[in-house]
């Protein structure tokens, strides 16, 4: 179901005659894989979780220092990952809310946030034009791909029951240019 973020900080389900109410306004908005909540990354710095079958909010989760422009779950639906205008990634474990990890390193805003499809890894991009494919079982340190004036970023690849990884492909807009795509290994 569609959702769309109203100026007074509500969204409107599309196809219902239901609000949500968050309380402070939107700047994102994300479902969650199984559609039972939906996230908005609000002006106020937080990001605020609504359950859609309790019609009730389940979470309010602050830490970011600036608005939060960038919301994608992880596949499973245990994981949020947000960006923000504070040039921070922060991924939070839904199960344990209090539980964050805060990547840092893009020198702008953060447009854009993909989940890898086995979880081990995000792609962020930047108004600073990097893209940087973080590991999230093990360094902090970023992959950094630098020129990529971009404002979205989404993995490709199928996930595998095997120990291999499938590749990624980062997509390049900017200034009309045609769709270039970097395969990250």
């Amino acid at each position: 179901m569609p959702a769309v973020a109203l100026p007074d900080g509500s969204a409107h389900l599309i196809g219902t005659d239901r609000d949500v109410r968050f309380g402070a306004e939107v700047e994102s908005l994300a479902w969650s894989p199984d559609g039972s909540r939906l996230v908005a990354g609000c002006k106020d710095n937080s990001a605020r979780v609504w359950d859609v079958r309790t019609r009730s909010s389940a979470d309010v989760l602050r830490g970011h220092a600036d608005w939060v422009g960038a919301l994608v779950w992880s596949p499973s639906g245990r994981y949020l990952a947000s960006g923000s205008d504070d040039r921070t990634v922060r991924v939070w474990d839904i199960e344990h809310p209090g539980d964050t990890t805060i990547h840092s390193g893009h020198q702008n805003y953060v447009d854009g946030i993909s989940w890898a499809p086995d979880e081990s890894r995000i792609a962020t991009c930047s108004a600073d034009w990097t893209i940087r494919v973080w590991d999230l079982t093990g360094t902090n340190q970023p992959r950094v791909l630098t020129g990529h004036e971009s404002v979205s970023v989404r993995w490709h690849g199928l996930a595998t029951a095997s120990a291999s990884r499938p590749a990624p492909t980062t997509a390049r807009y900017g200034s009309g240019a045609a769709r270039t795509t970097t395969k990250v290994r």
